[in-house]
């Protein structure tokens, strides 16, 4: 019977040992993760795909691989990008794959978080019947955010937007962080349009643009209707309406870094600011006039302001613009400080409060002039007025301005 006791004792060692190993294994085993996979796309044939689409829709291709394109023979695709996927021309001599869309819906329109689209030639055609555009992103029952569209050229959408970041109409999230870089967008309607529906709360944010040019769109270079997004080393020219407009938007920015620069020229108007608080337009020093962002030789105004509160220019030339340099309209409590007004008139209409502070302003007809209708309580400190022509004057066209000038 002892014997038959010390069998089952040991049985159970036995298992409860077997149990403990087991539970040591599982506790000890990583976490599995799949790898990411490369796939490669030629409509000429040799490769995993003929077409992005065949390798967007295939079951093969999961959230965190990466699809390259070859030039090929060309590509006429309009896809939804439903994968966290990153999409990648191969360059052939310079020359990048091209893509046209196939029917009247972007060429990609994104719907979900972290994708990446870089080193394409995206194309519109002209001809086009209805509004199309070349990137859009956010028209998702989810988030789209952590999206980054690098080193591309996006063109010819005449009746629709480069880059358009939008949303779900009804009540779904609208998409965030976007990053835009190095690309060159030309010939469309706008060049990039980031849209919020002043119906419904919440703002597109927190998006990114730098290092980009836009040339000729017809309404705008960028219309931001967002919040908290910033705009850096950019160019905007040759639009029939605006290089930036900034429309319902608060706490974004437009700047030049150390090593870019930021210009907006040859516009009709060179930036457009409607019912916005918080909008800062800063170059990045004052060291020489190269560390300055330039506004300058548009066809009409250099800044347009309207409705708005907190204006911030910090380091900004404005110069050669054909009928006024700066001119606000029921704007308040902003700032011009360290700047560079040139060959430029400045009038204040309905405006109070606002501070211009160590600035050079002159103009070589020797004579410099800033009106006021119905303003009060604008103070100009320590201000250049005459730093090329000695013999200039400063002509007033109605009180409510305070002059101090600028000690030598």
């Amino acid at each position: 019977m002892e014997r038959i006791r010390n069998k089952k004792a040991s049985s159970i060692a036995m298992v409860l040992l077997v149990i403990a190993v087991g539970v040591v294994a599982l506790v000890s085993i990583p976490e599995m993760v799949s790898a990411s996979n490369d796939w490669y796309v030629n409509s000429a044939g040799g490769a995993d795909f003929l077409t992005i689409n065949q390798a967007l829709i295939s079951p093969q291709v999961q959230d965190g691989d990466t699809i390259y394109v070859y030039c090929g023979n060309g590509y006429s695709e309009s896809n939804q990008i439903t994968k966290s996927v990153s999409i990648i021309g191969i360059t052939n001599n310079g020359q990048r794959p091209m893509i046209t869309p196939s029917s009247n819906s972007p060429v990609f329109d994104i719907k979900k978080q972290d994708v990446t689209i870089r080193n394409l030639e995206i194309c519109g055609l002209n001809s086009q019947s209805q509004s199309v555009h070349g990137i859009r992103s956010g028209v998702s029952s989810t988030e789209v955010s952590n999206v980054e569209i690098d080193n591309c050229i996006i063109y010819n959408f005449s009746k629709g937007n480069g880059i358009f970041l939008n949303k779900q109409p009804g009540d779904f999230p609208y998409p965030t962080s976007h990053y835009i870089h190095d690309c060159i967008i030309y010939g469309n309607t706008i060049g990039i349009h980031i849209k919020s529906d002043p119906n419904i709360q919440g703002a597109l944010t927190n998006h990114v643009v730098s290092d980009c040019i836009m040339d000729n769109n017809h309404l705008s270079g960028i219309q931001n209707e967002g919040d908290n997004n910033e705009f850096n080393d950019i160019e905007s020219y040759n639009s029939n309406n605006y290089g930036v407009y900034f429309l319902d938007s608060s706490g974004c920015k437009l700047y030049q870094t150390e090593t870019g620069s930021t210009n907006i020229y040859n516009n009709k108007y060179g930036i457009y600011i409607v019912n916005c608080e918080g909008i800062d337009i800063t170059g990045y020093g004052n060291d020489s006039e190269n560390d300055h962002l330039m506004i300058e030789e548009n066809n009409l105004y250099g800044i347009y302001a309207v409705s708005s509160d907190d204006i911030q220019l910090l380091y900004v030339i404005i110069q050669s613009n054909s009928l006024l340099g700066l001119n606000y309209d029921s704007v308040l409590n902003s700032y011009v400080d360290y700047s560079i007004i040139k060959d430029n008139d400045i009038f204040l209409y309905n405006s109070d409060y606002n501070i211009f502070t160590y600035n050079d302003i002159y103009d070589s007809s020797e004579k410099i002039e800033i009106g006021l209708h119905g303003s009060d309580h604008n103070y100009f400190y320590y201000n250049n007025l005459d730093r090329e022509s000695p013999s200039c004057f400063f002509n007033i066209f109605k009180w409510g301005i305070h002059l101090t000038p600028k000690p030598i």
